[in-house]
């Protein structure tokens, strides 16, 4: 009997050793959707007068810091009347300092749908779009109120060992 329980014991302590270990290390991915505005510059456009944008961004971070997500904008000209530019959807990757993002979009100017690619970082966005009519390329940078994707708080997680009874 006095075996048994002894086994009971060590095996308990055990299971409870390795439940506590992973428990301690368990943590939950962070999803954040972001608002934002922000400021564009194109080689297309060559003054300094930059176009405007609103947009959302849709971002999970995982306890590696690991970032996926989405990205959806709007483009406004600036000047004398607020005039819409174009929209852009893009699937975004990478970490929480940056990410590089991929994307369509279409553009109310040109009436042509566009492929963008580019990179993104806080408060900073750099790209090129490729207008298919008329075909060719077209460079910005952005400047906007996008801060790092929202960090993974790893929490320890409370273990609760099993009872020891009769058997």
């Amino acid at each position: 009997m006095e075996h048994l329980l002894m086994k009971k014991i060590l095996k308990n302590t055990v299971w409870g050793g390795v439940l506590a270990l992973i428990g301690g290390l368990a943590s939950a991915d962070v999803t954040q959707d972001k608002a934002y505005v922000g400021l564009v510059w194109t080689l297309e456009n060559s003054s300094f007068m930059p176009d405007a944008v609103v947009g959302l961004r849709h971002a999970k971070t995982t306890a590696g810091a690991d970032v996926s997500g989405y990205d959806v904008s709007a483009r406004f000209k600036l000047g004398g009347t607020l005039t819409f530019d174009s929209v852009r959807a893009v699937y975004l990757d990478g970490k929480r300092t940056s990410q590089w993002q991929a994307g369509l979009g279409y553009s109310a100017k040109h009436q042509s749908a566009f492929g963008t690619v580019g990179t993104s970082a806080e408060y900073l966005k750099l790209g090129l779009d490729y207008l298919v009519k008329p075909a060719k390329f077209d460079a910005f940078v952005e400047l906007n109120t996008l801060e790092k994707p929202a960090e993974v708080k790893s929490e320890p997680v409370p273990v609760v060992q099993p009872a020891l009874g009769p058997g």
